[in-house]
């Protein structure tokens, strides 16, 4: 094959959600994403949307779980019409 250009590499789209597990808070970091307004939504296993999507330009942000049954959660991020998805354990 052909040797790949390393300069025509797009960086890796990185999504970090952390503490996980979770007693509540959850901490989220993006980078190198695409340019534009990504929309942050979490949805439980069943598939409930339980928190409202947001939109943040900014790179880290918090989102709130406590008051929410403990359990297994998906963070949604979605920019540029890609879907990224995370899990997290609330405890």
């Amino acid at each position: 094959g052909e040797p790949t250009n390393v300069f025509n590499l797009k960086p890796k789209n990185e999504v970090q959600i952390f503490p996980n597990p979770t007693n509540g808070t959850v901490k989220i970091s993006l980078t190198n994403l695409p340019q534009g307004m990504p929309q942050v939504s979490v949805y439980d296993v069943f598939g409930k949307n339980v928190w409202p999507a947001i939109s943040s330009d900014i790179e880290s942000f918090e989102i709130q779980l406590s008051g929410y049954p403990d359990g297994i959660y998906f963070i949604r991020i979605e920019i540029d019409n890609e879907i990224i998805t995370k899990r997290v354990v609330l405890k």
